[in-house]
């Protein structure tokens, strides 16, 4: 979390959204709350402030369920490593199926990923996992997999 999240989470504490969105069309409420969560969540998500980013996401889609807003949870909580909650929420969501297969294939493929590399780090094969960092990083770059990467450099 940065500080850039903090200071923006402050922001939202101390004034109202419609006072910082006033350019939203604030007659249709639940639209420009759900337009301004998903704007909010959206920088939290560029910080990588994750947490927080779900936190907003959520809160729009509870003031107007959205296509884009939905997307966005998803993506965050894949990044997160929640991968069992992505599911979740793609498979009890309306979305298309083609998209709720291709969303299940990322998914699935990045836990095999995950699990490889934990079984190769308890095996000690640092050295070839380091060499092919850059492919797994072009791959995948969530907390999981930050975190296997600060057991390796902690190891080393």
């Amino acid at each position: 979390m940065s500080y850039r999240s903090l200071l923006l989470r402050d922001i939202i504490k101390k004034y109202d959204l419609k006072d910082i969105f006033k350019y939203l069309n604030w007659e249709k409420e639940n639209i420009a709350l759900a337009t301004a969560y998903t704007m909010v969540g959206k920088k939290l998500y560029n910080y990588l402030d994750f947490y927080n980013a779900s936190n907003f996401f959520r809160q729009a889609l509870i003031s107007f369920h959205n296509q884009e807003t939905l997307k966005k949870l998803i993506d965050t909580y894949y990044q997160m490593g929640f991968f069992d909650e992505a599911i979740k929420i793609i498979q009890t969501q309306d979305l298309d199926e083609k998209l709720q297969k291709d969303y299940i294939a990322i998914i699935d493929k990045t836990k095999d990923l995950i699990n490889t590399l934990e079984k190769e780090v308890q095996v000690k094969n640092l050295d070839e996992i380091l060499k092919a960092k850059d492919e797994i990083f072009a791959t995948y770059q969530g907390a999981p997999m930050q975190n296997i990467f600060g057991v390796i450099m902690y190891l080393k």
